[in-house]
């Protein structure tokens, strides 16, 4: 897939320190390299305590779908890994 003809969306969040993101980071990792489409794609690295998403697209709806599924994602492991620390 070309880049040149697709939409891209960057999402940085940033997290309380590495360790959380490094979690979440290797969380959603089986997503990303598990999946393969014609018509999307994502990729995330880690830098510090922020993870990066950025997101591909030819739609615009696409893009905002994946990002909110994410977005979603993250935050439920986010919750769990409080209820875990209590």
């Amino acid at each position: 897939m070309s880049t040149k003809e697709l939409r891209k969306i960057t999402v940085e969040i940033p997290f309380k320190n590495e360790d959380t993101a490094l979690i979440i980071y290797k969380s959603i990792l089986p997503e990303i390299t598990n999946k393969k489409s014609r018509r999307n794609q994502v990729k995330a690295k880690i830098k510090n305590n922020k993870i990066i998403l950025a997101f591909y697209s030819r739609k615009t709806t696409m893009i905002r779908a994946l990002c909110n599924s994410y977005i979603r994602w993250i935050l439920s492991i986010v919750k769990v890994l409080e209820v875990l620390s209590q």
